[in-house]
């Protein structure tokens, strides 16, 4: 049992650097990049206004558009943040991917609305963001979301922190 920790990690360092011999090769991330994408994202949020950390939990779809050297993603975003009160957002999204190898790093950006309860407030939502995505093979990839989050006439504003774990069947 104690030998396992250390054949998983051959196996990624084996996995990565079988696909650094491939590196021009962009096939990987345009093939889970493209069409549409419904997710499932868990994160962290770091409140840089008032209010205390806690997570989140939300829903995001998009349509990846490959054009060459980008894929543009227009979707949807809703979220539920947990602390010592609740925020709930939703926002139209624009998601740019630069497709390099098996790496597929990203910017976003979102407008919509945001509700905070404990005092009610609500205003237009602002979101931006980056994150990348790295595709170890055909059915698996790694990646991170940083995302900062205004809700205007409140006082939330955060920085958010996500994971990205994919798995393909």
């Amino acid at each position: 049992m104690s030998k396992l920790p250390g054949f998983a990690a051959s196996a990624l360092v084996l996995q990565l650097w079988s696909a650094q011999s491939h590196a021009d090769d962009t096939t990987i991330v345009r093939q889970f990049e493209r069409g549409f994408r419904l997710t499932i994202a868990p994160s962290v949020y770091f409140p840089t206004g008032a209010g205390k950390t806690g997570f989140g939990l939300g829903i995001e779809g998009r349509y990846g558009i490959d054009l060459g050297s980008v894929i543009v993603a227009p979707g949807a975003m809703f979220t539920t943040y947990f602390g010592d009160r609740n925020v709930y957002t939703g926002a139209g999204t624009v998601r740019l991917t630069f497709p390099v190898g098996r790496f597929g790093p990203y910017v976003e950006g979102g407008l919509g609305f945001g509700g905070i309860t404990s005092p009610s407030q609500s205003g237009a939502l602002l979101m931006a963001g980056a994150g990348f995505m790295l595709y170890i093979g055909d059915r698996l990839g790694l990646g991170l979301s940083v995302r900062y989050e205004k809700i205007t006439s409140s006082d939330f504003e955060a920085v958010i922190l996500g994971p990205s774990i994919l798995l393909t069947f």
